[in-house]
């Protein structure tokens, strides 16, 4: 008899320090990597870039000519 109540005592315990067991924190989304552009990408941007501006220049001094 005196068995059987220690093993049911240390089940008892285990139950217990399971159930205590801190939970876990939120988990935290990972962090995106951040892109690297190498230097000819960041030229290639600029490029399209002003390419751009020199477009939409274009286009509005065309819509804009002989208004004054």
């Amino acid at each position: 008899m005196q068995i059987k109540f220690r093993l049911f005592n240390h089940y008892i315990f285990f139950i217990i320090r399971k159930s205590n067991r801190k939970k876990p924190s939120k988990v935290k989304p990972a962090r995106k990597p951040v892109v690297r552009l190498s230097n000819y990408q960041k030229a290639q941007a600029r490029i399209k870039e002003i390419k751009q501006f020199i477009n939409e220049n274009e286009q509005t001094s065309r819509r804009n000519h002989g208004v004054y």
